[in-house]
């Protein structure tokens, strides 16, 4: 590797709820969060073989440039990556998609990394992308109730007990416990929300649920209670040496008034706050 002797690898998988095609698309269009060419400063982007891209973040080490060398449309896509993280040596990113009956599997392969601290952090980097990417094709019209799906490389014995800590990753403002059975405990964010919860259902490294047995959100117009009724649910399932976090927010529907910035506020907490925590104990 450029006369380097070590290099890492890293590989992902993710199913989407899309076709090939579609996810193939997505992933080189700069509107769509959870592709590394969206939330840049600056962006060249020219994705056919031989074509260039270049992206630049705020910051003095916060940029990255390549080349594409295949784009296989809806297959397969693959292209070098340089940045400050691989120390300026060329790096190679492989990302296909393959149908699986109405969905894709879409794995992303980073190879050729150098093995210091900053090329190990292209692992987190990649989850926190991932983590964001397949909840850019969900039918808002006919969805449900809200979801959010993160990896880690933790046990789910470890994950199990870290969630339990929601004062570390939710909140400070919190009041009572929540580590066993009929626990309760009650969230604010100043005057504009509160949540009473009461903790419902517990299997050990695999499943957390509680109840919110009372709300009030006072920020929305019509049904400030909104939340009262709903359950929020964890879990938790092993993937190798990692673990499969899937959180429900059951009740919480598009059609509700509070919907949009409880989606968004709810992928802030899930996807960065405890991933961040889980991840590297990094609390708020």
């Amino acid at each position: 590797m450029n006369g380097l002797k070590k290099a890492l690898e890293f590989r992902f998988e993710r199913t989407i709820p899309a076709s090939p095609d579609k996810v193939y698309d997505a992933w080189l269009n700069p509107k769509i969060p959870g592709n590394p060419w969206s939330s840049v400063e600056k962006l060249i982007l020219d994705p056919k073989a031989d074509g260039l891209f270049y992206w630049r973040k705020p910051g003095m080490y916060h940029y990255g440039y390549g080349r594409f060398t295949k784009t296989e449309r809806p297959d397969r896509i693959q292209y070098t990556w340089v940045s400050p993280d691989t120390m300026g040596v060329e790096s190679t990113v492989t990302v296909t998609f393959r149908k699986q009956g109405e969905e894709t599997l879409m794995t992303l392969v980073h190879s050729d990394i150098p093995d210091t601290d900053e090329g190990r952090g292209f692992e987190k980097g990649w989850n926190y992308f991932l983590n964001i990417f397949p909840g850019q094709f969900a039918d808002v019209p006919g969805k449900k109730n809200y979801t959010a799906t993160i990896e880690v490389a933790r046990s789910p014995e470890d994950v199990f007990r870290l969630i339990l800590e929601v004062s570390k990753w939710w909140t400070k403002d919190i009041e009572g416990e929540s580590t066993k059975l009929n626990d309760e405990f009650v969230i604010r964010h100043g005057d504009r929300h509160y949540s009473k919860h009461k903790l419902v259902e517990v299997v050990p490294g695999r499943k957390i649920v509680w109840l919110v047995n009372d709300s009030a959100l006072n920020w929305i117009e019509k049904n400030k209670s909104e939340w009262t009724g709903t359950k929020l649910v964890f879990e938790i399932a092993a993937k190798g040496d990692r673990s499969v976090i899937h959180f429900t927010h059951e009740g919480l529907i598009p059609e509700k008034e509070c919907y949009a910035r409880c989606e968004q506020s709810w992928n802030t907490v899930i996807k960065e706050w405890l991933f961040n925590f889980i991840t590297d104990g990094k609390a708020i």
